[in-house]
């Protein structure tokens, strides 16, 4: 169950993953502070979890671990207030930096509270010309015909998700087209970002701007098809996309999605 969830890598070290970056896979650091500050290991509003970690000038650190769940209409609201924090995360971050100061003996220890914060996601648009699902990225995608390009990044499940078992999914090498930013009720309007039409456990990977990118460039190109031809934006496909960027650039396109499941069960990934 959850608690399984949390508990993978429990005594696994930080590891180096980049020349300036490190990675905590262990809940041990988040599950001390909860213990201290008395925060129940919920999924619903403060959770303290594996975090990234990067080495910064000046003896700094930057720690992404401190998360926050809230409904929708707050998400909204921190949206139109700047993504500034929220009163609730700056109390947090002062009984956070108090706690560090504590279990260090350093008593100049700083948390520097964040000018604005970043939301995982808020909204998902259902009703495009071909939604992509978690457990079609898991398996490799869409079809190369119906694709634009490949992808690969985890997926990135922070606090954990509620019935997901403690079985952890691979690393996906997925392809992706554009059909699931296309609405499909609204002739002309496309929507590239997170928000795109990403189903289930596939809005952790898609949030990733790396994908948003390159996606927001082949529906320039569909826009641009749609315009000579006259035609409406969402009847253009990956296919016509890929073609015309394959002549502008003189480069083949090239696929590299696969199901990375190798025979294991994941019928719970949605």
């Amino acid at each position: 169950g959850l608690a399984n969830f949390w508990l993978i890598d429990f005594y696994s070290p930080m590891y180096k993953a980049y020349a300036d970056g490190y990675f905590n896979r262990s809940i041990a650091l988040g599950a001390a502070y909860h213990l201290d500050y008395n925060h129940p290991f919920s999924l619903d509003g403060f959770f303290f979890d594996k975090s990234n970690i990067c080495v910064l000038p000046e003896d700094s650190l930057s720690l992404n671990g401190l998360l926050f769940k809230y409904p929708v209409s707050q998400q909204r609201e921190i949206e139109e207030n700047g993504f500034k924090p929220t009163p609730e995360m700056i109390t947090e971050m002062a009984n956070f930096e108090a706690w560090l100061q504590e279990i260090s003996g350093k008593e100049d220890i700083e948390v520097i509270i964040p000018p604005e914060i970043y939301i995982r996601h808020t909204l998902s648009v259902k009703d495009v010309i071909n939604p992509l699902t978690g457990k079609e990225i898991l398996q490799g995608g869409t079809s190369p015909e119906n694709s634009i390009g490949s992808f690969s990044y985890e997926f990135d499940l922070r606090g954990g998700v509620k019935g997901l078992s403690g079985k952890a999914p691979p690393l996906p090498i997925f392809n992706f087209g554009i059909e699931h930013t296309l609405a499909s009720k609204v002739n002309n309007l496309a929507i590239v970002s997170r928000s795109s039409g990403y189903v289930g456990m596939a809005v952790s990977v898609g949030r990733i701007q790396t994908v948003n990118v390159y996606q927001g460039q082949g529906v320039g190109v569909a826009a641009g098809i749609a315009t000579q031809s006259d035609t409406p934006l969402n009847t253009i496909t990956s296919l016509e996309v890929r073609e015309t960027l394959e002549i502008l650039t003189g480069l083949t396109t090239q696929f590299y999605g696969k199901d990375t499941t190798q025979g294991e069960d994941y019928s719970n990934i949605k």
